[in-house]
């Protein structure tokens, strides 16, 4: 049995290790092919699930799974591993896994976007796009995202403001929901990231290029 717990996301080398075993544990009913490198050299995993005593997948009706095209997307790799799990351990002993891999291929490939995805579990950056680095990227005037006091991570900070968006939740002071509109007799905040200013001029703070960029679910080949 496959050693799978959603107590945190899963970094590429322990999907490509879960990948793995599950094509291992059920030969019968999987395979696993990379379908390519992305640019840091990492491969793209899909997984093939369908019964193989009732035909070639290349014949059935397929159904195509994928996820994590953007960097920051990762519950969208858990929910296609948990589909993988669902799928394989479900046949034979529920009747609806069992007639579709019966009859269809799944193609489940659960990370496009590894080089994003690793960037945004590893480091304290938020805004990571498509996790694809801005070739024109440098320290431009305006305001970045960095984690200034070096601690690994990238916060927020809470100004009591009366003109502010936001206030704390009713359940958890510690969460920060947006003001309705037309709200009033509130406690209300802005928040600010945590960052450099460059060449602040002590009016409006402007936004800098960002480090990476996205289009990811833009530039697929034609063919």
């Amino acid at each position: 049995m496959v050693d799978l717990r959603f107590d945190h996301y899963h970094h590429y080398d322990e999907m490509t290790d879960i990948l793995h075993a599950f094509a291992k544990e059920f030969p019968d009913l999987s395979e696993i092919y990379s379908i390519g490198q992305s640019t840091e050299g990492r491969e793209l995993w899909l997984i093939e699930i369908t019964n193989k005593e009732t035909g070639p997948a290349e014949e059935k009706p397929a159904v195509y799974v994928d996820a994590n095209t953007h960097a920051a997307e990762v519950t969208g790799r858990e929910v296609c591993l948990w589909l993988v799990k669902h799928l394989l351990e479900g046949y034979g002993g529920d009747e609806e896994i069992t007639g579709a891999l019966d009859a269809r291929v799944f193609y489940v490939l659960p990370c496009l976007n590894p080089d994003g995805a690793e960037l945004y579990l590893t480091t304290p950056y938020h805004r990571t796009g498509g996790g694809i680095p801005n070739p024109e990227w440098d320290w431009k005037p305006g305001f970045t995202e960095e984690d200034v006091d070096g601690d690994g991570e990238i916060v927020k900070m809470r100004v009591e403001d009366p003109n502010g968006d936001w206030r704390e939740s009713e359940k958890d002071p510690r969460v920060m929901v947006k003001r309705a509109p037309g709200e009033f007799g509130g406690v209300y905040y802005k928040i600010f990231t945590e960052g450099v200013i460059k060449d602040y001029d002590g009016g409006e703070i402007k936004t800098a290029p960002p480090r990476w960029i996205g289009g990811t679910n833009r530039n697929w080949p034609e063919r």
